[in-house]
């Protein structure tokens, strides 16, 4: 598989991801975005702009320098969608968090940014966290003991969400043995 093919399954993996996220979103959510590379939040600003839907925006100041804050700033600004840059991520009473993955682990444990770490730390007893991972989890790491510090632990989300679907943090194994169906294709079951 070469480079391009892996970009469109990785951009196809994304929009998917964004797409069930989008499922989540009642009207006038305030969501805090806590971005890895920022593609799937952005992903997810345009389908919320897309479909017309009333969300305001929480972003940690610790974040906001970072390339994927960057990215979701930047969106948010051509979206015209408000967003907050706050110290304090609970001050605006944000109703979900979304914070995105570099990987998952079999058991259901990620690795994201340090900083959002500390804020999942934080949040994760008063605001349901969904960790965004559109691939899926990688097959080569089993737990959280193999990702190292910057790792949430499953107990640290609510689900995951990926390209096939929403997870519970012990079950997003499965999305490994799960088939992709293809668009085309209606399930009759």
């Amino acid at each position: 598989m070469g480079t391009d093919s892996h970009d469109t399954t990785a951009s196809r993996a994304t929009r998917r991801c964004a797409r069930h996220a989008l499922g989540l979103l009642d009207e006038r959510e305030t969501l805090l975005l806590l971005p890895a590379d920022g593609q799937t939040l952005v992903t997810l600003l345009e389908y919320t702009g897309a479909e017309g839907r009333s969300v305001q925006l929480v972003l940690p100041t610790t974040l906001r320098e970072t390339n994927g804050g960057r990215r979701v700033l930047t969106k948010a600004t051509e979206l015209q969608i408000t967003c907050r840059i706050v110290a304090d991520v609970l001050v605006d009473e944000p109703t979900l968090c979304f914070a995105e993955t570099h990987a998952v682990a079999l058991d259901g444990s990620a690795t994201v940014d340090p900083d959002a770490l500390t804020v999942i730390q934080t949040v994760r007893p008063q605001l349901p966290v969904y960790l965004l991972a559109p691939l899926g989890p990688d097959r080569s790491l089993a737990n959280q003991a193999v990702l190292g510090k910057t790792s949430a632990a499953p107990a640290l989300s609510s689900a995951i969400i990926t390209s096939r679907g929403i997870y519970r943090p012990a079950m997003v194994a499965r999305y490994l043995d799960e088939r992709d169906t293809p668009l085309d294709v209606i399930p009759l079951l």
